[in-house]
């Protein structure tokens, strides 16, 4: 039972969840149900029962473990490149979308643009992004306490493939590390990209 409420004394409305575990370790079903009981001569009786299927959660509820990065970040570093990226929600609210630009004496020399969402297909938390210069990439995002393990794909312009994990851990309110490592091109190792720190410079909640 997840509430209970009285539209008169004698009448209660019960609102709540079930859930069947099937015997062979399949998900369980779930299912809203509504039971309206009715006091006569002292006693409850259930006078009727309406079941409907449960709503799994809408993409915002998967998607709310990354609320914290709404808004401006840029380098914490004196390097003449210098990292912005943005995180902003979609404005259906079902994506976050992350525009990262990297600029060298305020000139722009790369921007991507990535959509966070959830992809019910996979029951994941995955990620597509898109370069200036034409390449393309997606992600798989996994959370282990604070930080964030991102394991990217991506088809460079001349279609060559570059594997890497990137690791973001959310360090403060105000401050993230990113880190990308165990990268390879065509099969090849890379060397990892040392760790960046990132502040947070201003909030953008819409």
């Amino acid at each position: 039972m997840n509430s209970i409420h009285f539209l008169t004394p004698e009448i209660a409305v019960e609102d709540g969840t079930t859930s069947v575990i099937p015997p062979d370790n399949a998900p369980p079903s779930e299912a809203r149900y509504t039971n309206v009981h009715v006091k006569k001569d002292g006693q409850w009786i259930l006078q009727s029962v309406r079941e409907a299927p449960s709503n799994p959660p809408g993409n915002y509820e998967h998607l709310r473990g990354l609320e914290w990065a709404i808004g401006d970040w840029v380098d914490e570093g004196d390097e003449p490149q210098v990292g912005h990226v943005t995180f902003e929600w979609s404005p259906e609210g079902t994506f976050i979308i992350s525009t990262q630009a990297v600029t060298i004496k305020d000139t722009l020399v790369s921007r991507v643009t990535e959509w966070i969402g959830w992809d019910p297909g996979t029951s994941q938390l995955r990620s597509w992004s898109f370069e200036g210069d034409g390449a393309i990439g997606e992600g798989v995002w996994s959370n282990q306490g604070d930080q964030w393990i991102i394991k990217t794909n991506a088809i460079l312009p001349d279609g060559k493939k570059l594997e890497a994990t990137n690791v973001v851990t959310h360090t403060g309110s105000d401050t993230v590390t990113w880190q990308s490592k165990d990268r390879r091109l065509d099969g090849k190792e890379l060397p990892d990209i040392k760790e960046t720190k990132m502040k947070r410079v201003s909030l953008n909640h819409t």
